[in-house]
């Protein structure tokens, strides 16, 4: 078996800086502990500075020989010379801060590796619980946290910032051409049969095509991603026929990668195996915009906790996927149902965790008793200004060969 990684010159000159400058030991005695050395004689050493530090005491050679000397534990260190070499070959007092990251980093690999080999033992005994073991793994993972020692912050100049953004591009950058920018976050509310998730096919199908929603028009295609987590196949079937009918008249792009990901019984990305399966069509297919719904299949409450835990756990979960994949979300949800007086709220139902949380938010008011017209009223503005419609119709009410059709006045 190979030796566990270490860096005993990174401890060697930690312990040479600190006894040549005291201050030395008040910047890392915070953060470093004894088991953090990987020679045990180091350890020794470390614990016996501190001790003498914290008690006011003076820190030499000596003084530190004696305090071992006291504890019995010189033969564990060996010969006093090994002082001599701990203060002559130290580099620069000055980088003890860096010798004493490197000990805390190589501390940590040592101690990942001990955690892994001790979930390997554990995960072989058929009496432990698989999801057991999988929260105690999360936990202690956490729990042995990284330890900071003044490491550069991870900030930014301003003007640098917006310049490396400029160069690599990603300034701006519109998934959907006016309608949602990659990184963003749009939510679309409507009553019971209103199409939203029609609205949303339609809208990841066109962009797939390279063609503008509303506007059809030309642009470029991107990758998408359609998650239904509620409706039957037939009405899946239906809408992306008369969808398809409006690309074919347009002229459908030779590339476009337009793939749905259905689930009817519903979705829970509060369960571990749910979210890996999600997770890994996103790995897998790697695309640009994901439109998913409705908002109430995605994830369970339960009935015993406030709402907002399970949406502040969902909004987080939604947004690191957002990050980690690099794409472009929208949701839809439904509204709630009309008060006494007949007046219906056109906002995400639930927790009102959603009402902050996306860059967009847009409610599809009905006009009349037609059923086949909206206006589109935001219940919360715009991040970025856009060229969403004002209204948009049923392109059966119209004759048009789109399933929607939008108004900007």
């Amino acid at each position: 078996m190979s030796e566990p990684p270490n860096n005993l010159d990174a401890e060697a000159f930690l312990l040479g800086a600190m006894l040549l400058k005291d201050e030395v030991i008040d910047a890392v005695s915070e953060s470093v502990i004894p088991s953090d050395f990987y020679r045990p004689a180091h350890g020794i050493i470390y614990s016996a500075m501190v001790e003498l530090r914290n008690a006011g005491e003076p820190i030499d050679a000596l003084t530190v020989v004696n305090a071992i000397q006291e504890r019995g534990l010189m033969d564990r260190v060996g010969d006093p010379s090994i002082f001599i070499d701990l203060t002559a070959n130290v580099p620069s007092i000055n980088h003890a801060r860096s010798y004493a990251r490197t000990v805390l980093d190589f501390a940590l690999r040592r101690r990942m590796i001990a955690l892994a080999q001790e979930t390997i033992l554990k995960s072989h005994d058929l009496t432990n619980n698989p999801e057991a073991l999988l929260d105690e793994y999360q936990a202690a993972s956490i729990a042995l946290g990284s330890s900071v020692i003044d490491r550069e912050p991870d900030d930014h100049d301003v003007n640098e910032f917006t310049s490396a953004a400029h160069a690599k591009g990603v300034v701006g950058e519109w998934v959907v051409p006016k309608l949602v920018r990659r990184g963003h976050k749009v939510m679309i509310v409507g009553g019971e049969g209103s199409g939203k998730s029609w609205l949303l096919r339609y809208i990841a199908i066109c962009a797939a095509h390279g063609i503008r929603p509303f506007r059809h028009t030309k642009v470029n295609p991107v990758r998408t991603l359609i998650v239904d987590a509620e409706n039957p196949e037939d009405a899946l079937y239906e809408s992306f026929m008369a969808i398809l009918k409006g690309v074919t008249n347009f002229g459908p792009h030779s590339d476009a990668v337009s793939r749905i990901w259905w689930r009817p019984q519903g979705i829970n990305l509060r369960n571990r195996a749910d979210l890996a399966e999600f997770e890994n069509v996103l790995r897998v297919r790697r695309p640009d915009f994901v439109c998913m719904g409705p908002l109430y299949s995605l994830y369970a409450n339960n009935p015993k906790e406030p709402w907002e835990t399970g949406a502040i756990e969902v909004q987080k979960i939604l947004k690191q996927l957002v990050v980690r994949y690099d794409l472009a979300l929208m949701i839809e949800d439904h509204a709630p149902q009309s008060d006494n007086q007949g007046n219906r709220n056109w906002r995400p139902y639930g927790s009102s965790m959603w009402l902050r949380w996306p860059d967009i938010g847009i409610g599809m008011k009905p006009i009349g008793e037609s059923g086949t017209g909206f206006e589109l009223i935001r219940w919360r503005g715009d991040r970025v200004p856009t060229d969403w419609p004002k209204f948009i119709e049923r392109g059966s009410s119209t004759g048009s060969p789109w399933p929607f059709e939008g108004r900007w006045e």
